[in-house]
């Protein structure tokens, strides 16, 4: 049994506007995943597991074996439909406080997205630049909080606890069904998936939509699978390849 772990927006799903381009990339994949009986799939995403929940609803995707929500701050059994506790014991020790970050967001001016949780804060960052990220990360330490920020697309800022990332997951879940990692296909397309990346899976897919940032992190690792198409249709190139070198 092979796992297809990947991301979502950027990845299986285009970051446009034209439903009737995400509803053709849904479907590809979904007829992908469906039309075989020897890949699980495992949503690892930026959103934290209910946003993630709401897509699988509106877009008729793949049923998940689990969802990886928040950037890894969540493990969501679908298949029981219940959330995995104490998969990260690290995390507390990072004294995220969710409610002080808002604030220095509204303060900062910054607009805060529809999904958050008590792990995982996201804004629409005005003017990024290097400076100002790090300015605003300054002033998250300055409140004793350790946080780890990403930013993908333009604008559009994650922060989340410094334990947490899209790798330590993978690791649980694999631990726990005794999984072979060379059983593992990886796709993302933004820099919070540089960890997932980091793994030693069997095959990690690399989109010619992805941001520059990650193809720049993941260009000399072992086992990447280039692809030409972009998006869902990459996504499922990429996964044939990975099965054909088997």
């Amino acid at each position: 049994m092979y796992f297809h772990i990947t991301d979502y927006d950027g990845t299986i799903m285009p970051n446009v506007k034209d439903k009737d381009f995400q509803t053709l990339n849904a479907k590809y994949y979904t007829n992908f995943i469906n039309s075989r009986n020897d890949i699980k799939v495992i949503y690892s995403s930026g959103r934290i597991v209910e946003s993630t929940l709401l897509e699988i609803e509106k877009h008729n995707l793949p049923k998940p074996s689990y969802i990886f929500g928040g950037i890894g701050s969540q493990i969501y059994d679908f298949e029981n439909k219940k959330y995995i506790k104490n998969h990260n014991q690290e995390i507390e020790n990072d004294k995220f406080d969710a409610k002080k970050i808002i604030e220095l967001i509204k303060k900062e001016g910054h607009i805060l997205a529809d999904f958050n949780n008590e792990h995982k804060i996201c804004c629409d960052f005005l003017n990024p630049s290097h400076e100002s990220l790090n300015d605003f990360h300054a002033q998250i330490e300055k409140m004793g909080i350790k946080a780890a920020l990403y930013l993908s697309g333009s604008n559009i800022l994650d922060i989340v606890p410094k334990s947490v990332s899209k790798a330590k997951p993978i690791h649980f879940i694999a631990k726990m069904l005794k999984l072979d990692y060379n059983d593992i296909v990886i796709s993302g397309d933004s820099h919070n998936d540089v960890e997932m990346y980091k793994i030693n899976a069997g095959g990690k897919i690399l989109l010619p939509n992805a941001e520059q940032t990650l193809k720049d992190e993941i260009k000399d690792m072992k086992n990447i699978i280039k692809v030409k198409e972009k998006y869902a249709f990459g996504v499922v190139e990429g996964i044939q390849k990975f099965i054909q070198s088997k």
